[in-house]
């Protein structure tokens, strides 16, 4: 599958991003990039080697690396990974790190590790939008730092 088989709602989170003041120099992170529905667009948008993505679906990257080819936007350098949040990008430090409906489906545990790992690719101007969900009765706590699971 590829960014051709969404809707077209990438134009409102494009828009929502660029509001929030992401310009084409900024690096930008696409946390579950899945098959490009936001990235195709954010490649176009962004200056030359700034957009970095990532999933774990290998469908889902064949797929966008193939529109990104076919498309011909594979002269804006963009990195795409099969990867999870244990993901590397060498020495890269983001200012948008973009995770929506990903946190929303895995487990506390993953999202602290997530922020383990990219810990070191942020900086004190690093903007970063998630999606969550937050249980109050039933589900997960975090509470400094530490996380269990409710019985």
């Amino acid at each position: 599958m590829s960014y051709k088989n969404f809707t077209t709602i990438e134009q409102s989170d494009v828009q929502f991003l660029k509001e929030m003041g992401l310009k084409p120099h900024h690096k930008f992170l696409d946390v579950g990039c899945a098959g490009g529905r936001l990235g195709y667009e954010l490649i176009n948008y962004l200056d030359k080697g700034n957009y970095y993505g990532f999933d774990k679906e290998k469908k889902w990257i064949e797929g966008f690396r193939l529109a990104i080819i076919t498309s011909n936007l594979v002269q804006k350098e963009p990195t795409v990974e099969l990867g999870d949040f244990s993901t590397s990008f060498s020495d890269v430090k983001f200012d948008f790190i973009y995770a929506y409906s990903v946190f929303t489906h895995v487990d506390p545990p993953l999202i602290i590790e997530f922020f383990d790992n990219f810990k070191d690719k942020i900086t004190t101007d690093t903007k970063i939008f998630v999606t969550m969900t937050i249980l109050e009765e039933e589900g997960w706590e975090i509470r400094g730092g530490k996380h269990k699971a409710r019985e």
